[in-house]
């Protein structure tokens, strides 16, 4: 029988990234921030001390293993349960990566920690971060992403900057609108001089797709998206996705991939489909026997059901 992956997940399809590795390197919602529209729901755990919070020689024999397997995959993307740069051994993995594998390696953060000069250090062998940056006014920016205590909005934006600066590498910044507090041409107007000091790459402009932490971070429609957008210039495109998800191919993913999976990211049962390339018939059996076993339970978001485990690790 295959081991399960404890620390890796997917690969996932991602309008960002095509098929995404996940590599997640913290416990279950260890962050710096406690976004209002995070589809993991509140952090328990909010922080900004670094530290090895899983073994690092762990995750770098599952990649190992992982890469023995030849799946198909676009990107392997340091996400999952928290903020990734809060592991003090992510530079050292990402290293070991380019040391074993041809493929793009990706850092979503949520530039909370990019100030640091050993967090610029780690990430600096990356092929590509996403960082997030949803408002340049203190105000909005703490009631979106309820910061831990210590950071500073000020310092975050000159983070950027900086390893902007010294970062070969592309950078693709997500401006994540929440009606009612960011969703209007001041913010983006406020957001202007940011970017121009930051000058990453691409904008991507995203918005709930999956029931948030609070159910008040309601999505944006896709038109009105688009009008943010022309205001922050020929960069910046969206990327929520309002598409139908549809399944992949065929795999032989069982109870335990798909719990790993609905770990990092609650899905419906075309997601886990689409993620793990089953039928959508076979993730609906896999589902209900989660179900029947009470490892995980379901919420209803408009038209779609999700799932989610009981108990996360």
């Amino acid at each position: 029988m295959t081991r399960a992956y404890q620390y890796l997940f997917g690969p996932v399809p991602s309008r960002r990234l095509g098929r995404s590795l996940g590599i997640d390197l913290v416990r279950y919602k260890t962050c710096s921030f406690d976004c209002v529209y995070c589809q993991l729901g509140r952090t328990t755990e909010k922080t900004v001390h670094r530290a090895e919070y899983v073994p690092t020689r762990a995750v770098i024999s599952e990649l190992k293993r992982k890469l023995k397997e030849k799946a198909a995959i676009d990107y392997l993307t340091f996400s999952g349960s928290g903020e990734p740069t809060l592991h003090i051994g992510i530079g050292r993995i990402i290293q070991s990566l380019k040391e074993i594998s041809s493929i793009p390696v990706a850092v979503l953060t949520n530039s909370s920690l990019l100030w640091m000069p050993e967090v610029q250090e780690a990430l600096a062998h990356a092929d590509l971060v996403l960082p997030t940056l949803s408002s340049a006014r203190p105000e909005s920016f703490r009631k979106i992403h309820r910061p831990a205590s210590e950071l500073n909005l000020k310092k975050i934006i000159e983070g950027l900057a900086e390893f902007r600066s010294n970062f070969s590498g592309q950078i693709w910044l997500e401006v994540f609108i929440v009606r009612g507090l960011n969703d209007n041409a001041q913010e983006m107007q406020a957001l202007l001089p940011a970017l121009e000091k930051i000058s990453p790459d691409k904008i991507q402009l995203n918005t709930s797709a999956r029931l948030p932490a609070e159910e008040y971070s309601l999505a944006i429609s896709e038109a009105e998206l688009l009008k943010l957008a022309r205001i922050l210039g020929p960069r910046a495109e969206i990327v929520a996705d309002f598409r139908k998800k549809s399944p992949a191919g065929k795999s032989r993913a069982g109870s335990a991939e798909v719990l790993n999976f609905l770990k990092r990211r609650p899905a419906t049962a075309r997601d886990i489909a689409a993620g793990l390339g089953i039928s959508l018939e076979d993730a609906a059996r896999l589902l209900k026997r989660l179900l029947a076993r009470k490892k995980i339970a379901s919420r209803t978001w408009g038209k779609s059901e999700e799932f989610f485990p009981v108990r996360p690790d």
